[in-house]
């Protein structure tokens, strides 16, 4: 899961507008994000790891466990190394 900025209040769209802008206008800002967006792409959903996690939720919903409870699911969705 992507981590939040934790300069950011919660629950404020101004401050989370001039963060957009304060990205958008800082080149090496964006570029540090998109490389760290990139690898975390690269490192978590390759064609094969999104077949198994898609393979455990149809077998955990089949087996009638909700999505939270398949900790393939809950795993990929909410871990980052970033």
């Amino acid at each position: 899961m992507v981590k939040p900025d934790s300069s950011l209040p919660p629950r404020d769209p101004l401050a989370f507008a001039d963060a957009i802008v304060r990205r958008a206008s800082d080149p090496q800002l964006r570029r540090k994000y998109g490389e760290r967006a990139r690898r975390r792409m690269e490192r978590n959903f390759t064609l094969s790891g999104c077949v198994a996690a898609y393979e455990a939720m149809c077998l955990g919903l089949l087996a009638g466990k909700l999505p939270d409870e398949i900790a393939e699911i809950r795993h990929r969705y909410t871990t980052s190394t970033d």
